[in-house]
């Protein structure tokens, strides 16, 4: 590295006269990753072993590069390493030594559609998406599709419905809805509304990857 010194310590040298290079090596690497470069402190490196001054051992960001190629092993990293982070087409993952699967982390924009509206979508550690909504549905015999906010990359591993009923009392058992056979889809399912008239709306939940 520019404006170091390699060599250091050199076995013939007393440790006086290595003590000074090798504390301008640490000075050097603490002024490069620490709070006085150019990047803001995106590093910081403990000096003293203390964690109560400049160079508190901290990170303020990590920057991770692209690994778009195999799916990084963390014991292949040796040193007793247990497990790992790394970024994936822009997507963080955790790797373990246990060996399991790489657990996803984050997906990019994960909220796009999570706020005022009251039909949006949701990541969930792991590479789960949660979708959910409400919506009125049609008469007895007519089907009601739904699209989901977003479509799912891979599938739709569940649905859970509840619906309103306005008939009034504590008997809606006439009321039900149910979702049509064969109807779902990564993008959208059907809902059959099979009451007597008194069901005007759905909440529904949808899970999938």
């Amino acid at each position: 590295m520019p404006n170091s010194y390699s060599d250091t310590p050199i076995a013939s040298h007393t440790l006086a006269a290595d003590q000074p290079v090798m504390e301008a090596n640490f000075n050097y690497l603490a002024n490069t990753l620490g709070t006085s470069n150019a990047k803001n402190g995106d590093h910081q490196i403990s000096i003293g072993g203390a964690d109560n001054n400049a160079f508190e051992g901290r990170h303020r960001q990590v920057c991770f590069n692209n690994r778009n190629g195999s799916e990084p092993v963390a014991t292949s990293i040796a040193d007793g390493v247990d497990s790992l982070l790394y970024s994936k087409n822009g997507n963080v993952y955790f790797s373990s030594s246990l060996g399991a699967s790489p657990f996803q982390l984050t997906t990019y924009n994960a909220q796009a559609n999570f706020g005022a509206s009251p039909n949006g979508w949701t990541f969930l550690p792991g590479g789960l998406i949660l979708q959910y909504g409400t919506s009125a549905v049609n008469t007895v015999g007519t089907p009601t599709t739904i699209t989901f906010p977003m479509t799912f990359p891979t599938a739709v591993l569940s649905i859970t419905m509840g619906f309103v009923n306005n008939a009034g009392g504590n008997s809606p058992a006439a009321n039900s809805a149910f979702v049509k056979s064969g109807s779902v889809a990564t993008n959208q399912f059907v809902v059959m509304n099979s009451s007597s008239g008194n069901l005007t709306n759905i909440y529904w939940m949808a899970i999938g990857n």
